[in-house]
């Protein structure tokens, strides 16, 4: 088995501290999340998906090396290149694209053989297609490498137009290529190395320099490697930076002008944004003096490759409105971007946008000149308008634009986390040795007070002072006649965040900013680590630390739990996509109380927020998950650390809480688990640790009270999503509703997403919200006896309420309240929770093997048998295996765990099976009955329920050539009784079994063919109630379950509607008429 370590190697570079991305996708989508992580770590996911093959993922890899602490895959953060690459996809009836994969290869063997291109260093098989790489010996840097890799894709391209189809992979050298390793899951391939017909496999080809495969058709674009070694600084200037930001009037010598042209030149090898604006800047700067811009026009006539089109135009223009004085304020000319604006004839008018005096109202008045004379401005006119004032002369430091700069070096990160101002950031010696960005990136680029100032947000800055003040929002209640509040100073400066990064075992955070303020009348850039501190719990105010000032952002109630909600989605989210996320979360959100501040412009570094936890392990757990690679990967590592380091006890608390966040993935939208029992079992415990797991263990972020409103319950579910919402007690505030009707609403909110109560679209909330959230409550009493107690007990409202009961072991007796260890022990040996088995099934199916699943099997059920008391615990044994079989089973398949075989599953529950019967000796009913209704659900997948129409003829279509001949006929009888539900399917099992392995044809194949012929795919989810009596396993041939409605959670069957009467079967069935 190959191990990737040796292909990144050769075709990555190794840059210490280097970041590396990975995408992903789920299968028809594109790849929207996005990790950064180490080579190291991008070798490990590689290899793991060769063991294991993600099968419901397009998973991909940007081929190159970013630069440390690089946020985005831009190619401004490009490090550096390493290897050339072709990618060459195969498809039929395409122009421009070979047909199949031997004529491909012909081609491309047919031009190296006659010696046209040389011999790839590696070839890799995509599934539907060849990725080619030429690996070289160093990286280079991706300038060099564009103008190489351009020459070298025009060469492929007039070679054979169908070989360079995709040159613009070959000239980027920043695009996205699926991951070696992974399984393309559009026809199941691995993404490996080509085999060659013998079946060995085409690998580790030649090394070359980069000369050997594509020579710089420019090497002088960029001398010095990319360095400013070639240019000159002013006369009187110290360094590059300011040499730039402080020309000198004098521009006579031929030096200082063969300096600025060459710095001119070198800059328009960059074609992006940051190179034409830093071109244009310098322009401005060498064309201080009339002189000067006489100067440089003539010496873009001599080099115009240099210019862009319009160089002739503007350089006229500037030597036409330029004295020998120079402009009054030449000081602002290094922050603007673009051409030096402002004139006075209204000939360029439309330039005048954005200079310093310009009003649209009066546009002569507030215009720089006047006839070449300068026009006396009202500067407190100009600032009673909100017009930019005369910003301080640039000669001190600038701070970087946010995403263009990574942290100091060592020497300037300060050895406490508590300083304040640190130092003053030396940016150009900075940001060259951390970033390996160029002064010109950094000239004069003027602070964009937006990323902290905006009406939603309530900041302002005073651009005169520096000074940053927060406006409160006015009370809705106040009549138009009180004052606004009086604003609150924030800090003498500009806040500019940059990164936040926690603090772990604490409560605390670090938010490291860069903070321009006045000094002097002169900007000054420092480099801090703000103390970052959440106050308060349920209470009436909502406090943040910046910089040691406490600042009171809200006095509604609830928004501190509002923040955490939102903040704890957020850590999910991140989680979720796999990326070094940037929070661009502005303005305010709108809480049942209020409007609370929920977050600024933070740069996450890593996934990790460290909250407070519950236990030593519950920490540790979470630290593994949300670390910088906080995967489906990691999830499942750091799930097999705590599972062997762990109790038995302190097990199954893990599944319960890990359970839940799977279950959105799923098509059931939302489920209402209630824990009920006695006094002192451990019902709030079981919430809280669910809480725990994910976040803060406190759970008041995530807790809805009896007192609560309907639209504060609505915002909660709506803000924590995907995460577990705990209604402790909640019996008491069913006993609370005047009328049972209540109820059977709240039952029905939280399970379909929505909100029923019409006040949502009139009331405080402005939009109708969804959630997809897991609600847990507590109670002394079974929820569903104080429903049906009040008449309001319809199938509907019950189908997706699920109960766990309590029961005190008779091996334990009975425990103090106050002894929370011991009641841990207690709760770990009675808690049943199919979603925490699923959970944990799901965790550790991602990757396990047979025998690991084996040992899994035994160490759940003798948990779950030590719980058992001897009068009820065969019964409870046998239906936490069945739906856990089942729960595990369908949400694989949703995540697209396409490699998940029945066999496997078989395979768990069998060694169940065993490990029961070896304690108990024998069951009242076989949990392995359950098994055939799980095989048409699972090993059949969608393709067997949802074939339409039926028959041969519809499969034939799906696959010419695969399908030719009518080896079996699908069956299928839908029914549907309005008023009782009971849903009646007959499938013809072995038959289509049988077909599948003949033909060496894989699920999804059928699957994918059928969405791209324009099927819809939803699940067939259902769970199995007591009392269904089905055949055995071993002489199935066909199966007819009829669903009691009280135990059906979603059908869709995407057949013709016209043949079944019905668009789809409804989720709930009908509520039973009352006598």
């Amino acid at each position: 088995m190959e191990d990737w370590g040796t292909f990144f190697r050769a075709v990555l570079p190794a840059i210490e501290n280097g970041v590396y991305f990975i995408a992903r996708g789920e299968l028809g989508k594109n790849p929207d999340r996005v990790i950064g992580t180490t080579l190291d770590e991008l070798i490990r996911v590689a290899n793991d998906r060769q063991q294991t093959g993600d099968t419901g993922l397009n998973e991909y890899y940007r081929v190159a090396a970013y630069q440390p602490g690089a946020i985005s895959a831009k190619t401004a953060s490009i490090h550096s290149n390493k290897a050339f690459m072709l990618d060459i996809d195969v498809r039929e009836n395409e122009p421009l694209v070979y047909s199949t994969k031997a004529e491909a290869l012909t081609a491309l063997v047919t031009q190296i053989a006659n010696g046209n291109l040389p011999e790839p260093t590696y070839m890799i098989d995509s599934g539907r297609g060849f990725h080619v790489y030429w690996a070289i010996k160093d990286g280079i840097d991706n300038l060099s490498y564009r103008r190489r890799a351009a020459a070298l894709a025009d060469k492929i391209v007039a070679l054979d137009a169908k070989l360079g189809k995709d040159a613009a992979v070959t000239k980027s050298g920043v695009n996205l290529l699926r991951l070696p390793g992974s399984v393309n899951p559009n026809n199941g391939a691995r993404v490996d190395h080509l085999r060659l017909p013998d079946g060995d496999v085409f690998m580790r080809g030649p090394i070359y320099d980069p000369d050997d495969v594509a020579p710089d058709p420019n090497p002088s674009a960029m001398a010095g490697g990319g360095a400013l070694t070639n240019i000159v600084p002013f006369p009187g200037a110290a360094g590059p930076l300011r040499s730039i930001t402080q020309p000198t009037a004098d521009l006579d010598t031929a030096e200082d002008l063969s300096t600025g042209c060459n710095l001119l030149r070198f800059v328009r090898t960059r074609d992006d944004i940051i190179g034409y604006n830093a071109w244009w800047r310098i322009l401005k700067l060498l064309s201080y003096t009339k002189d000067g811009a006489q100067k440089v026009h003539d010496w873009f006539a001599t080099s115009p490759k240099y210019a862009p089109a319009d160089t002739e135009k503007q350089m006229g223009y500037l030597i036409e409105h330029k004295s020998d004085a120079g402009p009054p304020f030449c000081e602002t000319l290094a922050q603007e971007v673009g051409i030096y604006r402002g004139c006075a004839s209204g000939q360029h008018r439309d330039l005048c946008v954005g200079c310093p005096f310009y009003n649209p109202a009066e546009p002569d008045k507030y215009s720089p000149y006047n006839a070449g004379k300068k026009v006396e401005t009202d500067r407190a006119a100009a600032q009673a308008r909100d017009t930019i004032a005369k910003p301080p002369s640039l000669n001190a430091v600038v701070v970087p634009q946010l995403g263009h700069a990574a942290l100091p070096p060592a020497d300037l990160v300060p050895a406490r986390q508590d300083d304040q101002f640190v130092t003053q950031l030396k940016l150009a010696a900075a940001t060259l040795e951390a970033d390996g960005f160029l002064p010109v990136d950094m000239i004069g680029m003027k602070l964009d007070h937006r990323l902290f100032e905006g009406h939603e947000l309530g900041f302002k800055v005073n651009e005169v002072t520096g000074e940053l003040f927060w406006y409160p929002p006015r009370d809705k209640k106040a009549s138009e006649d009180d004052p606004d509040p009086d604003p609150v100073k924030v800090c003498n400066g500009v806040i500019w965040p940059i990164r936040y990064v926690a603090v772990p075992g604490s409560d605390r955070a670090n938010l490291q900013v860069a903070i321009a303020r006045v000094e002097n009348d002169v900007w000054v850039g420092r480099y801090a680590i703000l103390d970052y501190k959440v106050y308060g719990s349920r209470t009436d105010s909502f406090v943040t630390e910046l910089g040691g000032l406490k600042v009171m952002l809200t006095q509604h109630q609830g928004a501190q739990r509002a923040f955490q909600g939102l903040f704890r989605r957020r850590v999910g989210d991140l989680q979720d996509r796999h990326t070094l996320t940037q929070f661009q979360h502005f303005g305010w959100n709108q809480t049942p109380r209020g409007k609370a501040f929920v977050t600024g412009n933070f740069a996450f570094l890593d996934g990790q927020v460290e909250v407070a936890s519950l236990g030593d392990n519950l920490r540790s757990l979470r630290e593994r998950m949300f670390k910088l690679n906080g995967s489906v990967e990691t999830v499942k590592r750091a799930l097999q650390e705590v599972w062997d380091q762990g109790s038995d006890e302190f097990r199954l608390c893990v599944m319960l809480g890990v359970g839940a966040p799977f279950t959105y993935k799923t098509s059931v939208n939302g489920i209402f688990v209630t824990i009920y029992g006695s006094t002192g079992q451990g019902k709030s415990l079981v919430a809280s640790t669910v809480s725990g797991i994910w976040g803060n263990g406190d759970t008041s972020a995530a807790h809805i009270t009896t007192n609560d409103t309907t639209n504060a319950r609505y915002a909660v579910l709506e803000q924590m999503h995907n995460l577990p919402v705990i209604h402790d007690e909640i019996t008491n505030l069913f006993r609370s509703f005047n009328y049972s009707p209540d109820c059977g609403h709240y039952i029905y909110e939280v399970v379909n997403g929505n909100g029923k109560n019409r006040s949502t679209k009139t009331g405080g909330l402005q939009e109708m919200r969804r959630w997809s959230t897991l609600l847990l409550g507590t109670s002394n009493v079974s929820l569903r006896s104080v429903v049906t107690a009040m008449d309001d007990a319809t199938d509907a409202q019950l189908a997706r309420v699920y109960e766990i009961g309590l029961h005190q072991p008779a091996a334990y007796a009975q425990l103090p309240a106050a002894d929370r260890n011991a009641r841990m022990t207690a709760l770990g040996n009675t808690l049943h929770s199919c979603e925490g088995v699923a959970g944990f099934l799901i965790g550790q199916y991602i990757s396990a093997n047979r025998e690991q699943l084996e040992v899994i099997a035994d160490q759940l059920m003798e948990t779950i048998i030590k719980s058992e008391t001897t009068t009820d615990g065969t019964a409870r044994t046998d239906r936490s295996v069945k739906t856990a079989a089942f729960l595990g089973g369908h949400i694989m398949r949703q995540l697209g765990f396409w490699n998940c075989s029945m066999h496997d599953i078989q395979a768990v529950v069998d060694r169940a099976h065993a490990a029961v019967i070896t304690e108990r000796g024998k069951l009242t009913r076989d949990p392995l009955e359950v098994l055939p209704t799980l095989v048409h659900r699972l090993q059949a997948n969608t393709a067997l329920v949802h074939i339409v129409p039926p028959g041969i003829q519809a499969m034939s279509k799906l696959a010419p050539g695969v399908l030719s001949e009518p080896r079996f006929e699908l069956k299928q009888r839908i029914e549907f009784v309005s008023g009782t539900g009971h849903v009646t399917v007959t499938i013809e099992l072995s038959a289509f079994r049988r077909f599948l392995e003949e033909n060496n044809i894989s699920e999804h194949y059928i699957v994918n063919k059928m969405r791209a012929s324009g099927y819809k795919f939803d699940f067939v989810t259902a769970v199995i109630s007591d009392g269904i009596n089905l055949p055995s396993r071993d002489n199935v041939k066909s199966i007819s379950v009829a669903l009691p409605p009280v135990r059906c959670v979603q059908f869709q069957f995407v057949t013709d509607p016209l043949q079944i009467g019905l668009s789809t079967i409804p989720p709930m069935i009908a509520p039973r008429k009352k006598a």
